[in-house]
């Protein structure tokens, strides 16, 4: 007989709590847009939701309880693993679509007439306080 590992499933746990939160939003967003959507695609939803939950809180807690922990912990953090690296490539692949596309040269163009614009400004606000000054001298 295998040895059966005794306390809390973390994993499982920290699921289940995620998941209840998740349910709690789907429930809520739902409640907004009530008038929206068929009734019997939000039953479906809801009803998927659960049941997804239910699936993969057994499955951690089956693996908690086969002393396969650290299997559990992977399988917990993997969709937030692969939603990083997924993130990941798309800033890469859009970095590199503006850059092919000239959107970093529009960029500075942009940033090259803003300084202009800032001279311009500085030149006025230093001519202001030049003819300041001379009517303060003037009036002495």
């Amino acid at each position: 007989m295998a040895k059966k590992c005794d306390g809390w499933c973390w994993p499982a746990v920290i699921y289940v709590t995620l998941a209840a939160v998740s349910l709690l939003l789907t429930l809520m967003q739902d409640l907004s847009h009530l008038g929206e959507h068929e009734g019997n695609f939000r039953i479906a939803v809801v009803v998927f939701h659960v049941l997804m939950a239910l699936f993969w809180t057994w499955v951690l807690y089956w693996l908690c309880t086969n002393c396969q922990n650290v299997a559990a912990w992977i399988i917990l953090f993997l969709p937030v693993f692969v939603g990083l690296v997924a993130l990941a490539i798309g800033t890469v692949t859009l970095s590199a679509w503006m850059v092919g596309r000239g959107v970093e040269a529009g960029v500075q163009e942009a940033g090259h007439a803003a300084g202009h614009v800032a001279s311009g400004a500085q030149q006025a606000a230093h001519g202001a306080a030049h003819a300041a000054h001379a009517a303060t001298m003037g009036e002495a």
